[in-house]
């Protein structure tokens, strides 16, 4: 488990949306837009300062704080509309299992499964997920 400074996480993780053509320039952004950005990039670098999580390429590793059967990291490499149709698996206005569909797509996983992660792990991915949305 390899440590680093947060500042350099935040780095990495800016290349890695920098490298899913998401905006990162918070000089660009509306200032309340801007704040939320770099509230998201502290809590997405966090777990990459702490070695539990990694930039590899074009994906966001994260080695879960409990493992789910046999997996013990799940991995994003971006998000897809297919990702974000998988929202509509949910009830109407279930706001929490649409993200879960979504994460689980994104991540590879069933919803099941994600319904057994560690609440950390769901919104860190949560928040991930959220940056991928924003337009």
């Amino acid at each position: 488990m390899t440590k680093i400074t947060l500042d350099q996480a935040k780095l990495e993780v800016i290349g890695f949306l920098q490298d899913h053509d998401l905006e990162t320039d918070t000089t660009l952004m509306l200032e309340e837009d801007a704040q939320e950005f770099n509230d998201i990039l502290e809590a997405v670098a966090k777990p990459v300062s702490q070695g539990r999580a990694i930039i590899d390429g074009d994906k966001y590793v994260l080695t879960l704080r409990e493992p789910i059967g046999d997996t013990k990291e799940v991995a994003v490499s971006g998000m897809s509309a297919a990702d974000m149709f998988a929202a509509d698996k949910a009830k109407k206005g279930n706001e929490m299992a649409k993200t879960g569909h979504m994460i689980a797509s994104m991540v590879k996983l069933t919803f099941a499964e994600v319904n057994r992660m560690k609440s950390q792990d769901f919104m860190l991915l949560s928040r991930l997920s959220g940056l991928f949305m924003a337009v």
